[in-house]
């Protein structure tokens, strides 16, 4: 079974945010730059000001190391911390929403508390979230359907957004960690970041 690779994770956080160098008004209004980094109203950063590679580079590194210590404690929290489907799913929402996006999405974590994942999974999409971004919900969904064993795109109810299937997640995942020097034998089980 394939480790879960925080390289792995940051490179799908790369490929569903998008690098921009500069400061811009996310779908919510909210001031951001690099690969979905927030700007603090203290910053002194404005809408359209430059961010130098470095400086994103230095915050996609604590925010995503974040997000992955998050999804780690909240996958042992459901007692599947060694589910790697599960945890990078987890640690691209936490990315995406904050540590504390199941206190919000108070339904959907206590149905995955329950192990009712396919009713989790529809949950979720009854959001705000579902409608700012739709194909992270997806990604989602599909982490959260792949819990049951036996997800097969073919017969099992989708949201209208989802874009891929386990199967496609799982090879994306496996591609990024032999493309960074990752062997399913030999990548650690938990990296401490």
């Amino acid at each position: 079974m394939r480790k879960a690779s925080l390289t792995a994770f940051q490179t799908h956080i790369r490929e569903r945010e998008g690098l921009v160098n500069r400061v811009y008004a996310d779908s919510m209004g909210i001031l951001t730059f690099g690969y979905g980094h927030r700007v603090l109203a203290d910053s002194g950063l404005e809408e359209g000001d430059p961010v130098p590679t470095d400086t994103v580079d230095k915050f996609f590194a604590q925010d995503s190391e974040k997000a992955w210590r998050n999804a780690k404690k909240q996958a042992k929290e459901l007692g599947l911390e060694s589910d790697n489907v599960l945890v990078e799913g987890l640690a691209s929402v936490s990315f995406q929403l904050g540590d504390n996006w199941n206190k919000i999405h108070k339904n959907t974590w206590n149905l995955m508390q329950q192990g009712e994942w396919d009713a989790a999974a529809v949950e979720a999409a009854d959001s705000e979230w579902n409608e700012q971004t739709p194909i992270r919900v997806a990604d989602f969904q599909d982490s959260l359907r792949s819990m049951n064993g036996e997800f097969d795109r073919n017969t099992t109810e989708l949201s209208p957004n989802a874009s891929i299937t386990m199967e496609r997640l799982q090879s994306t995942f496996d591609k990024i960690n032999r493309e960074n020097g990752f062997d399913e034998d030999q990548a650690p089980e938990d990296e401490s970041v």
